[in-house]
């Protein structure tokens, strides 16, 4: 199945040189007709190889995987947030311009006084 269509792009391709130079075309038409057979080539020889499986050029795992590294990620984050807060910096949203330290409540990203929003998550802040 996979050698249907490009075998019809190759013979397309024949037929496009062979007509281009019967007809006595430009030089660039029959030059078209051989830059697009070497680009179906390639990419049938890619393909054969099984280095066209996966065109994006990253692994094959899966994006659940991904989520479990963020969430674990996110978890040290907070907990790391939580142990400061445990010793002595006190999470207050009221005070913007005291200076102290504030943490988001969703993801416990620390957060510049002043901000509404939080830069690592995008929760709104109270």
């Amino acid at each position: 199945m996979k050698l249907i269509v490009p075998g019809f792009a190759i013979i397309f391709c024949i037929f496009w040189i062979y007509m281009a130079i019967r007809a006595g075309a430009p030089w660039f038409f029959v030059l078209f007709g051989f830059a697009f057979l070497g680009l179906i080539i390639f990419t049938v020889v890619r393909n054969l190889s099984g280095k066209g499986n996966n065109s994006s050029g990253f692994s094959d795992e899966s994006d659940d995987d991904f989520g479990e590294d963020m969430q674990d990620d996110t978890e040290e984050i907070f907990d790391e947030s939580q142990q400061e807060n445990s010793q002595g910096v006190q999470e207050n949203p009221d005070s913007e311009d005291s200076g102290e330290k504030r943490y988001c409540p969703s993801c416990g990203a620390a957060v510049a006084p002043g901000n509404r929003f939080c830069e690592n998550c995008g929760q709104k802040l109270k």
